[in-house]
């Protein structure tokens, strides 16, 4: 199984000191591919609000609401059962596409995977501040050699070590009301390059992505420029941490990674704020 961080691929870090208006910018890290052994993963943003459960429409073997335990192969099992990833959508390559393996994963089928995560979640954009990743799974190369043109949207979420983590319970509607205990934290300053260990907030931690995901501009479209991503960034993000603080806080600076103009795409027009504490503490500084 193979998959790559959708967070790993923003480009830009940029900080400003709430309290005293300083900036700085630099490169962030980008993400890498694991390889593991059976069908393909790979990473993979809709407004649909989701009815009570989801429809169980699709392509291939999995449908949405499918939860699928990976070990020597990938199983369905019941979401109340420990599991890795959960199906949010399932369809078909274009009929066009090449018969060479693997196939055109990052042109077709993880714009379409990050489409379907808002609506799945139900958190719009804020799933970009969350810990959970959406993944592109497609089959093996025999199951492909023999005719499958299936491709799996799944959800994940995330551990320290860009690791899916064992959970039960479905992450349908997951976000309806917040981010919750679903909240991406960071062990410590969010840094150019890396590595930026994604871990829960009630574990010691120094950053958290708060709610307020910028969306840049149409991902369709020509990107903006650089100069008025961050001039929208810049001007969003500090009140978004305030708001999220309650207030200014001494020693708490607020922080965001955006997109390059090389990455703008379905996958990569939106900016996620962070705040950033000078020392680690546990829980989140949420109303404290």
């Amino acid at each position: 199984m193979r998959r790559t961080s959708r967070r790993g691929r923003a480009a830009l870090l940029l900080t400003v000191f709430i309290l005293t208006g300083c900036t700085s910018e630099g490169a962030a890290p980008e993400g890498g591919a694991k390889d593991g052994g059976t069908p393909s993963v790979a990473a993979g943003k809709s407004s649909a609000s989701p009815s009570p459960r989801p429809e169980r429409t699709g392509v291939g073997p999995y449908r949405p609401g499918d939860c699928l335990e990976v070990k020597d192969s990938v199983t369905k099992v019941r979401c109340d059962r420990p599991h890795e990833y959960e199906v949010m959508k399932s369809e078909s390559f274009v009929s066009d596409v090449p018969d060479d393996y693997p196939p055109p994963v990052d042109e077709y089928a993880s714009p379409r995977c990050d489409a379907a995560a808002p609506g799945y979640l139900d958190g719009g954009l804020e799933w970009e501040a969350s810990r959970l990743d959406a993944v592109a799974f497609w089959p093996t190369e025999k199951q492909w050699s023999r005719g499958d043109r299936w491709f799996a949207c799944l959800v994940s979420e995330r551990g320290p070590k860009d690791d899916p983590v064992r959970r039960e319970g479905s992450l349908y509607a997951g976000l309806a009301h917040g981010l919750g205990s679903l909240q991406a934290c960071i062990k410590d300053e969010t840094k150019p390059g890396g590595p930026n260990d994604i871990i829960p907030c009630d574990e010691p931690h120094r950053t958290e992505a708060v709610p307020g995901v910028v969306d840049l501009g149409d991902p369709d479209g020509p990107p903006p420029s650089v100069e008025k991503m961050v001039q929208r960034t810049k001007d969003h993000c500090p009140k978004a941490v305030k708001k999220y603080l309650g207030g200014d806080k001494p020693g708490v600076q607020a922080h965001w990674l955006m997109p390059s103009l090389d990455q703008w795409s379905g996958e990569h027009h939106t900016a996620v704020c962070y705040a950033v504490s000078k020392k680690p503490h546990s829980g989140t500084l949420r109303g404290r």
